[in-house]
């Protein structure tokens, strides 16, 4: 796990472009609301330490999409943290001030871009480590629909390179950004003002969604 404010260009494999690029905005004063992600790499001991990878690999080639999808979320389900990975998720879930929301993505490790087939997953208002630590799980079981079921099953090969990566953050609401002085980080290219329209302080999917309408004018 790492601090989203700690993230950079040799995270990109561990966290996705998308939070690098997020992370990179904290460096630069912008109000991003503070949080953390839960890494590739502690989602893939999670799946290695439980089995679930082989799971996955029998369950598609030998069920139907949907029944294939139920028995891999009951097998996350089912499936336990290790004493290390539950202390270092209290560690930091206990610096962020509750409530908290959970926003899920699968990346492809070997480039750090999201899988264009799985829809980003996101969990909000969360004020319980338990119903926390329970959410994880469920987020990264969510990932693994029906949709993800088919892809897999029709490239079995691509999922070496597929992983799924967490941002956990605060949901407190502040006054966010009315910046006036020039910055232009070469992944953004932002203009000398900028302001986004969500009067609360972003957290990484309601951000994006407000530098794609001020940008593109979606």
């Amino acid at each position: 796990m790492i601090w989203l404010s700690e993230v950079d260009d040799r995270h990109i494999q561990l966290v996705g472009k998308d939070l690098v690029e997020i992370g990179q905005l904290t460096k630069m004063e912008v109000d991003v609301a503070k949080g953390f992600i839960v890494s590739t790499s502690v989602y893939h001991k999670f799946m290695e330490r439980n089995k679930i990878s082989d799971v996955i690999f029998d369950v598609v080639q030998s069920l139907e999409s949907d029944l294939a999808s139920k028995t891999i979320a009951s097998h996350f389900s089912n499936s336990k943290y290790s004493t290390d990975e539950i202390n270092s998720l209290m560690t930091f879930y206990q610096k962020l001030e509750k409530p908290v929301t959970i926003w899920g993505q699968m990346i492809d490790v070997s480039t750090g871009d999201p899988v264009e087939t799985v829809q980003p997953i996101t969990v909000t208002d969360i004020a319980d480590f338990r119903v926390f630590s329970d959410t994880v799980i469920k987020t990264w079981q969510n990932i693994w629909g029906m949709e993800q079921v088919n892809a897999i099953r029709h490239d079995r090969e691509s999922y070496e390179d597929l992983s799924v990566v967490l941002m956990v953050q605060e949901q407190k609401g502040s006054k966010v950004l009315s910046k006036t002085e020039s910055f232009s980080p070469d992944f953004l290219n932002l203009p000398p003002t900028m302001i986004v329209e969500n009067k609360e302080r972003p957290t990484f999917s309601n951000f994006m969604q407000s530098l794609s309408k001020f940008f593109l004018g979606r």
